[in-house]
């Protein structure tokens, strides 16, 4: 089944809509961001943001749910660890500038590869980067990434 057929039946709370316009300006969760992906600040800002959702540390009820999974170790023992039950579905519409597409992409790469990059340091100490394949396995089960491209469409990203 694919990611998008999925998204149909998840409760709306765990669906973080992205779109991009084509004047590369962003919606994100329930937010209109007003200026450019291309503006650094800007993108930090709305990357942090977008970490937040997914990770949601404070339990917030309008951010996505999260889960307590049992995961095997690579030594044998078994871990707890919240889980995100985030999807991102991502939109932008047929005029968006491929480089306007690339920048909103890397939002969501980035979010999660640096929260992967923090559980990583927590959990075993070293970048993600050293880990072992088991290690990265606890990892990526850990911080599963949901992301779902919609088709593109002819719509302003508000």
């Amino acid at each position: 089944m694919a990611l998008e057929d999925a998204l149909r039946g998840m409760k709306h709370r765990n669906i973080i809509v992205i779109r991009v316009n084509h004047n590369g300006e962003m919606f994100l969760g329930s937010t209109y961001v007003k200026g450019s992906l291309h503006n650094d600040e800007l993108y930090a800002e709305e990357l942090a943001r977008l970490k937040e959702l997914i990770s949601n540390p404070e339990d917030n009820e309008e951010c996505p749910e999260m889960e307590m999974r049992d995961i095997q170790m690579p030594d044998g023992t078994t871990r707890q660890f919240r889980v995100s039950k985030a999807a991102v579905s991502f939109q932008c519409d047929r005029a968006t500038t491929y480089e306007d597409y690339t920048k909103a992409m890397r939002l969501i790469t980035t979010a999660y590869k640096e929260i992967r990059e923090e559980l990583s340091a927590e959990v075993f100490g070293k970048s993600f980067s050293e880990l072992s394949d088991a290690e990265m396995q606890v990892v990526y089960l850990a911080v599963p990434m949901n992301v779902s491209e919609v088709e593109h469409r002819d719509a302003p990203a508000r």
